[in-house]
């Protein structure tokens, strides 16, 4: 086993070390929020000018990798340059899940292109049509905008849908996968942590890797297409008083009670009742969803 923290440092280089042998010699250590060189971002607007055939008058940071595109010939864009350490066959998943969404009419960002993805540098990019909103709150509005789609979205047919697992956090799970897979590299970077902390704060970190331990990931319980985060950032309400969500990476089937916890647990009670009855409109949860709802929340 390497040194101390030598784990977690490895995994933020290949999680989040965008365009790293472009960095200048004697930069300090990478962190989860360290933006890529700018000759990095060079690269990124050379590249999809000449791909697509675009002017690119300005590429703005909306999230780590993430860039809002304004073109000079167009309406904008949205770039999602992935780190190296995502395969090219999870960005095809990424794209699919768009092109299944799209296909029944479901409230989601459209990709930009009949061929959204490409690479630079070993960095896949996938352009998707920029949304133009602000997260709306946590109102009873919102709260029912969000059960019904949710509700729309557990009924689409699994028949042509990715059969990838879905429901990890893309950031971690970066090729993908569902909870169990961001617990298995959780516990190893909590296990590197406690080598590193001092002992008065390795009761916390033992405190952590017991929650995760007692959480129900409800495998065994109904699957469906499923978003890692169906609300939060992730959901735009447009100047119209349209919704759309946004940011399906590492989207795929999960257990359906889990996705439902995840909308529900951020939400005033309010947004929560509203949710809850306009998701009944399209589903009902067995006894033994609602009986592990709270575990897996």
């Amino acid at each position: 086993m390497g040194k101390p923290g030598q784990i977690i440092q490895d995994y933020v280089d290949r999680a989040f070390g965008r365009f790293v042998d472009l960095r200048a010699e004697g930069e300090p250590p990478l962190t989860p929020w360290t933006p890529p060189p700018a000759a990095g971002l060079a690269r990124v607007e050379e590249h999809l000018a000449d791909r697509y055939g675009v002017v690119v008058k300005k590429l703005t940071p909306l999230d780590c990798g993430v860039y809002r595109l304004d073109r000079g010939d167009g309406s904008s864009w949205v770039a999602r340059v992935f780190p190296r350490a995502r395969s090219v066959a999870a960005v095809k998943a990424d794209a699919e899940v768009l092109r299944f969404l799209e296909s029944h009419d479901f409230p989601s960002e459209r990709l930009a292109d009949d061929a959204p993805i490409s690479e630079v540098d070993g960095h896949r990019i996938l352009v998707t049509a920029f949304v133009a909103g602000k997260p709306p709150g946590g109102t009873a509005v919102t709260g029912k905008w969000q059960g019904d789609a949710l509700g729309r979205l557990h009924t689409l047919p699994l028949e042509g849908a990715p059969k990838r697992a879905g429901g990890g956090w893309h950031s971690l799970s970066l090729d993908g996968g569902g909870r169990a897979a961001d617990f298995a590299i959780l516990f190893e970077l909590l296990d590197d942590l406690r080598r590193i902390a001092p002992p008065t704060d390795r009761k916390h970190v033992d405190a952590l890797v017991g929650a995760l331990e007692a959480t129900d990931l409800c495998e065994d319980l109904p699957q469906c297409l499923v978003h890692v985060d169906f609300g939060g950032p992730n959901l735009l309400k447009s100047p119209d008083g349209s919704f759309t969500v946004i940011d399906w990476t590492g989207s795929g089937r999960g257990p359906r009670i889990e996705s439902v916890a995840a909308v529900l647990g951020p939400l005033p009670a309010t947004a929560q009742k509203a949710a809850i009855a306009a998701y009944r409109q399209h589903v009902q949860p067995t006894d033994d969803e609602l009986g592990r709802l709270e575990g897996t929340l």
